[in-house]
This record gives structure tokens, C-alpha cells and sequence, in this order.
């Protein structure tokens, strides 16, 4: 019996519930568009948040003014946290996540990009630093060529989206410009958080046992959210969008349609979501 565990400590973000509580708190009348910023910049890591409520941070705009100051500790972070892992080939690793970030995320778009197989490297990124996570369709079999990949932490994905391209703007300390950017590439760039919000959510409060994205292999068609739970027999299928006027429900039900045989005898309840959901 030496030396067994008998308990386990597994430290994680805020869940989305406490997130929202938090900033309740700080900014009562807060907007959608501010709690998907405080989700987006921290990934409800307590010390971000911390960070920012102390400044008085509770707005969108702010946020953002927050994130991209000089004097902040947001700009280094990155770095400094990478850097803890990173001893050798660190140009590379660095290069593969900025890519990914920047929405290059399957294999061949890395290696085409950076001239080299990065396959060890994208593995060594899952398996070993976990800042990876491998993607498939949903029920899609492991043996599936159609991988994506994303990162894990929300904070490393927005800083590697945008500072990380833009390290000569912290270095000559052109906060203003770097703000610029920011703003320019957000709304877009939000949009894509908010499917992730969504699925975490689902996870955090409903009963589901599997919730994917669904993409064809010619990467034309894709869902945003296909929730299942398999002890109920029922299933969701979501699209996602900031603006829900740019919703369409006859075209999801049609992507849909590939998935009906994936889904016999469940229940399946078509839905979206967007801003004011959350």
C-alpha cells in the first residue's frame, strides 16, 4: 500500500456560474459583451480575473485597455510562461501556436506554413505540455484523418492570436497601436470564443455525455455544437453566432442531415444561440 494516492488536488479555472457571480458582483449591469470578454481574456483563471477587477476592469473596453497596457502583466505572461517549458526548440513551438491560434490548426496547414514535419511536435504540444487538444467530428473513429487542433487555455489562445505577432509594438512600447489591432481582428475573432463558451457551459450545467463540433471532409459544411447524452437518448444541435438574426435553422437542420444515421432513436432538439444567451 506504500506509497499510494489517497487524495488528488486538481486545480482549475473558475467555472462559467462563478465567472458570471464574480463580475456581478464588481459591475452589476455588466453586458453579455463583457462577460465574454472577462472569458475570453482569462479563461476564469483566478489570477487574471483578480487582476482585472482590481483595476476596475468590469467593462469591455477596459478589459481590453487593461490587457494591452505596458505596465500590465499581461504581455510577458505569455512568454513567461512558456518559457518554463520550453528549454529547447522553443522557436518552433512558439511558431506552431501562433498558427493555431491564427486559425492554421490541422497539420498540413502547420508543416506547409513552417517547411518542416511538425507531427512530434503537435504531439509533444497534447500529450506532454497539454496545451493542445486534438479534434475530431464528432463520432468521428480515432483513426479519422480529419484533426484539428486547438489550445486549451483561452489565455494563451487570445495572447498568441494577437500579441505575440506584435511583440515589436510592446517592445516599442506602442500600447495605443497594439490596442488597434485588438479591436480590429475582435469582433471576429469573439465569435469563435463564443462557441467555446457555449460548449463549456453545456458541460458545466446540462446532462450531456459527449458535445463536439461535426465538420464534412471537404470542410464546406460544420456545426458548432452537437450535444449528446447517451443515458437519455437525446441529443442538441446548435448553431452559434454573435448576432442571432444571422442564424438560419433551415440550414442547420439541412447540415444536419449527415448526422440523422449517427443519431436513430435519439431525440434531437435544434436550437442556436448567441450574444444575449448567455
Amino acid at each position: 500500500m506504500y506509497g499510494r494516492m489517497t487524495k488528488r488536488l486538481d486545480l482549475q479555472p473558475f467555472s462559467i456560474a462563478t465567472q458570471k457571480q464574480i463580475l456581478r458582483h464588481y459591475y452589476p449591469a455588466y453586458t453579455p459583451a463583457d462577460l465574454l470578454c472577462l472569458y475570453m481574456l482569462t479563461g476564469g483563471v483566478a489570477k487574471y480575473i483578480e487582476t482585472l477587477m482590481d483595476e476596475g476592469a468590469f467593462k469591455k473596453e477596459r478589459m481590453l485597455t487593461c490587457f494591452t497596457n505596458e505596465y500590465m502583466p499581461f504581455l510577458t505572461e505569455g512568454n513567461d510562461l512558456i518559457n518554463m517549458e520550453f528549454r529547447k526548440e522553443g522557436a518552433v513551438y512558439y511558431s506552431i501556436l501562433s498558427l493555431i491560434a491564427d486559425g492554421k490548426n490541422t497539420s498540413g496547414e502547420i508543416d506547409s506554413v513552417l517547411g518542416i514535419t511538425t507531427s512530434a511536435y503537435l504531439r509533444n504540444l497534447e500529450i506532454n505540455y497539454t496545451l493542445l487538444k486534438k479534434m475530431r467530428p464528432i463520432f468521428a473513429s480515432e483513426r479519422s484523418k480529419g484533426v484539428k487542433y486547438k489550445l486549451n487555455d483561452n489565455f494563451l489562445q487570445f495572447w498568441f492570436r494577437f500579441i505575440y505577432p506584435n511583440l515589436d509594438l510592446v517592445e516599442n512600447h506602442r500600447s495605443d497601436l497594439l490596442l488597434d489591432i485588438v479591436k480590429k481582428g475582435y469582433d471576429v475573432y469573439s465569435g469563435l470564443v463564443l462557441e467555446r463558451y457555449f460548449q463549456q457551459k453545456l458541460w458545466e450545467e446540462e446532462r450531456f455525455t459527449i458535445i463536439g463540433n461535426w465538420w464534412d471532409s471537404k470542410g464546406e459544411n460544420e456545426i458548432d455544437i452537437v450535444a449528446v447524452n447517451r443515458i437519455d437518448r437525446t441529443a442538441r444541435i446548435a448553431e452559434v453566432k454573435i448576432n442571432r438574426n444571422k442564424i438560419s435553422m433551415p440550414v442547420l437542420k439541412e447540415k444536419s442531415q449527415k448526422l440523422i444515421g449517427e443519431l436513430k432513436r435519439y431525440q434531437i432538439e435544434y436550437t442556436s444561440y448567441s450574444l444575449e444567451d448567455m
